[in-house]
């Protein structure tokens, strides 16, 4: 695994009493080194206080253009400060042999590195899955760990079964769903088919994507309902204001488990959108 990555297992947490719990969660997508929206989120992040913020791929960019960019090493050592509990990152397609840089850079601030790859993450009662994300080169990002078939069918429910319902409570992807307002199809960005297979075959509460940096923008439409789940893609800008989204989620064991309400805020819009578990999620 990953130097510093964490594959928590159920029995490893500590288990609590019947408490109820409330945490916060901040996710953001598509960073690409911009020095303005670090500068950014490193506001979000004093201003709402969550205690975990995971970054939902492309926070590197992988392409010459550095104008206005973050040498990896210093976006390492700004996100490495973040106040909050633990930082989680999934892969996007721009990470490629940029990660080997940011997470050696990482490391030397003796803070651990949580880097999923078809792998869930826990603090406290909450869980998170991380995707996998098939674009660009993954080698330095998933090493020492093995690729992943594409076809979720192939890993994704050993991975999430030992969770019970916890595991198709929050899922983090870089690509979106294919075929909603999301993302542009026919398009480099069109969404993820495999994705949106898995999503209608385990109907997780949430997911949370990027990608396409300016559907949801054009669009006006930053989340979209399948079945029992909710998608979301805040979008990103270039040049300001951030888009991210802030997840506060209310769960009734202190362990990790089910949560029985999410409530999303998306930024900059400050529009929000409720969950609770439909009858029966926990057997599903």
């Amino acid at each position: 695994m990953q130097a510093g990555a964490l594959q928590t297992s159920p029995s490893s947490i500590p288990q609590g009493g019947n408490v109820a719990i409330r945490l916060r969660l901040l996710t953001v997508t598509d960073l690409h080194r911009s020095a303005l929206l670090y500068e950014q989120l490193v506001h979000a992040v004093r201003q709402h206080r969550p205690q975990v913020v995971a970054f939902v791929g492309d926070f590197l960019h992988g392409t010459r253009d550095n104008v206005g960019r973050m040498r990896e090493a210093q976006c390492a050592q700004v996100l490495a400060a973040l106040p909050c509990r633990e930082v989680v990152f999934v892969r996007g397609n721009h990470e490629d042999h940029m990660w080997q840089t940011f997470a050696d850079a990482w490391i030397q601030t003796r803070r651990r590195l949580n880097a999923l790859h078809g792998e869930v993450f826990a603090y406290e009662a909450m869980t998170l899955v991380g995707f996998p994300c098939f674009l660009g080169t993954e080698d330095a990002f998933i090493d020492p760990r093995n690729p992943l078939p594409q076809d979720p069918e192939l890993w994704l429910p050993e991975v999430i079964k030992p969770w019970g319902g916890a595991g198709r409570g929050i899922w983090l992807m870089h690509e979106p769903l294919a075929g909603t307002p999301l993302s542009e199809p026919g398009s480099p960005v069109g969404g993820n088919v495999e994705w949106t297979q898995a999503i209608q075959t385990h109907q997780p509460l949430l997911t949370i994507s990027g990608h396409d940096h300016h559907s949801p923008i054009k669009n006006r439409c930053w989340a979209v309902r399948t079945g029992n789940t909710w998608s979301v893609n805040a979008g990103q800008t270039t040049h300001g204001p951030l888009h991210y989204c802030v997840i506060d989620a209310e769960y009734r064991w202190a362990q990790p488990s089910t949560p029985r309400f999410l409530s999303i805020t998306a930024y900059p819009w400050n529009e929000t959108i409720e969950i609770t578990p439909p009858a029966g999620f926990e057997e599903e």
